[in-house]
């Protein structure tokens, strides 16, 4: 008979390593029996549930991502028109023309455009790379006055930025709703169906396998009860002392 298990004891990652631990005995097994395999692969399923609930990404650090990387796409931004005001003071009359020209362009599309919302900077500054990459006059001026390096440090710094802002939205989108409560409930439902499955067709002896998947469940469940009984001592020994 298979050990009983304090369900109302284990934590989160106890009863999701314990459901992953038997799916892993039951597939060396390779038992022929339908039901047992159902519910094998019922438990594979709310693991599956299960992990979304409780290890989906955290929405805090994305935000603290795309918070990063439009810092540094603003930066680039500023850097590059700062560098291009720079030049207009230049005592080069061969750079005037170029840097007219590029004056016109970012203050065709905003001088302070990063002070608009995300998705805002990014439709301006991508309407600014195309007016570029479509203008042979523009790349030609912006080489001219030697603003390669800065004009590739701004579009790498924007580039950055949409990649981990679609990352953060594909993310939030493919979030589980499911609550990690509710998970744990299902997960626990799946292991002991097995459990009693197994119990039941142990005991009219049947078929000898399920004696030794007994046997196996039992090494996995005696010493993680064990560990859970002594926790639950400790803490109890703990309270009594601050008490």
């Amino acid at each position: 008979m298979i050990n009983s298990i304090s369900y109302s004891l284990l934590r989160a990652d106890e009863i999701y390593s314990m459901g992953m631990q038997f799916v892993t005995i039951l597939d060396k097994m390779s038992i022929e029996d339908p039901q047992l395999t159902k519910l094998k692969g019922n438990i594979s399923i709310q693991l599956s549930i299960y992990d979304q609930a409780h290890l989906k990404p955290s929405t805090k650090l994305l935000t603290l991502k795309v918070s990063d990387a439009d810092t540094k796409r603003d930066d680039g931004f500023k850097a590059f028109v700062t560098y291009v005001a720079a030049c207009t003071k230049r005592l080069k009359p061969e750079w005037k023309e170029d840097c007219a020209l590029l004056k016109n362009l970012i203050d065709l599309h905003g001088r302070t455009l990063y002070s608009g919302s995300y998705t805002k900077q990014s439709s301006r500054m991508t309407k600014l790379f195309h007016d570029v990459d479509g203008s042979a006059e523009l790349k030609a001026a912006i080489t001219h006055i030697e603003a390669d390096e800065w004009y590739a440090e701004m579009r790498a710094a924007a580039s950055d930025f949409d990649m981990v802002y679609d990352n953060r939205n594909a993310n939030l989108a493919a979030e589980s709703s499911v609550k990690t409560e509710d998970a744990f409930i299902s997960l626990r439902y799946a292991i002991q169906m097995l459990i009693k499955y197994v119990d039941v067709m142990e005991s009219m002896d049947l078929n000898p396998a399920f004696a030794t998947i007994t046997q196996e469940l039992n090494g996995i469940i005696a010493p993680l009860m064990t560990q859970i009984r002594s926790r639950k001592t400790r803490s109890e020994k703990e309270k009594e002392e601050t008490v």
